[in-house]
C-alpha cells in the first residue's frame, strides 16, 4: 500500500538525517563494549534491509559488501542510500497478492507483508539506538518524521 511506501521513504530520510548529524570522528563511538558502534549499527541495518528484500521480497541480488572493512563514513552512507533506493524499488513492484504469500523464514512461515513489517521494525529499533548514541554525544536529533 502506498501509505506504507511513504512511511518507509520517510524512515529512510530520517535515518539519513541522523547519519549527517554524527561527526565522522564519532562513528566508532559505542556506549558500552557489548554494543555495536555507530558505524556497525548503520552497516547492520543496511545489511538487514538488503537481506530481507533480496531473500524474501523478490528483490534481485546486488553486489554490495556490508562488512566493516574500514570503509569511509561517506561510503557507508552511500551504501545505505543505495540500499534504501533498492528496497523502495522492490516494495513498489510488489502486488498485494505477492505480499500475502507465505515464505519460509527461519522464524516460521511468514507472509511477505510480515517480512516487510519485520524489516521496518528492525530499522526503527536500530535507528532508536542511533538516536541514543547522538544524545550521549550531546547532539540533538532532528524532529521525528514517520508518516
Amino acid at each position: 500500500p502506498s501509505h506504507d511506501i511513504v512511511k518507509w521513504e520517510n524512515g529512510l530520510d530520517y535515518s539519513s538525517q541522523l547519519f549527517e548529524l554524527m561527526p565522522d570522528s564519532l562513528w566508532n563511538f559505542k556506549p558500552v563494549n557489548e554494543e555495536m558502534s555507530y558505524r556497525e549499527q548503520v552497516l547492520h541495518l543496511t545489511q538487514n534491509m538488503y537481506w530481507l528484500s533480496s531473500s524474501y521480497l523478490n528483490g534481485e541480488k546486488m553486489s554490495l559488501d556490508f562488512k566493516d572493512v574500514g570503509q569511509s563514513v561517506a561510503s557507508i552512507k552511500s551504501h545505505f542510500k543505495e540500499t534504501g533506493k533498492y528496497t523502495l524499488s522492490v516494495l513498489k513492484k510488489m502486488e498485494e497478492k505477492e505480499l500475502a504469500e507465505k515464505v519460509n523464514f527461519f522464524a516460521g512461515n511468514l507472509t511477505r507483508w510480515q517480512i516487510f513489517e519485520l524489516m521496518h521494525d528492525h530499522h526503527t529499533h536500530h535507528r532508536g539506538q542511533l538516536i541514543v548514541y547522538l544524545r550521549l554525544n550531546a547532539i540533538k536529533p532532528p524532529k521525528y518524521i514517520g508518516w
